[in-house]
């Protein structure tokens, strides 16, 4: 009995190939723990954020407005007599030498 395991075992100076099973279990199982672990740290990047964007909104305090009555009609009217002021054909004259200027390039 002797003789038929020392016959099954391989000679000292070969090294057993694995299986092919094996060779394709180490990646897999390597890119999964990858994975895993990326995800892991964008959960805690996002829950990180997340609470840093609350917690500056809880520290926020907005300036007070003041409920002062506003003579509204007052304000349209004097912004209507100041547009009627304007003169727009002046502002079209102060161009025409630049216009002239141009077309002779």
């Amino acid at each position: 009995m002797e003789n038929n395991t020392l016959a099954q075992e391989a000679p000292k100076g070969t090294i057993p190939t694995p299986s092919l099973e094996t060779k394709t279990a180490k990646p897999q199982s390597r890119f999964w723990m990858l994975f895993l672990a990326l995800f892991i740290l964008g959960i805690f990047f996002l829950g990180g954020t997340y609470y840093f964007v609350s917690s500056q909104k809880a520290t926020y305090i907005p300036a007070q407005i003041n409920n002062e009555t506003i003579d509204t009609q007052k304000d349209v009217i004097q912004l209507e007599g100041e547009a009627a002021a304007l003169d727009i054909q002046d502002v079209d004259s102060d161009f025409t030498q630049v216009d002239a200027e141009l077309k002779n390039l």
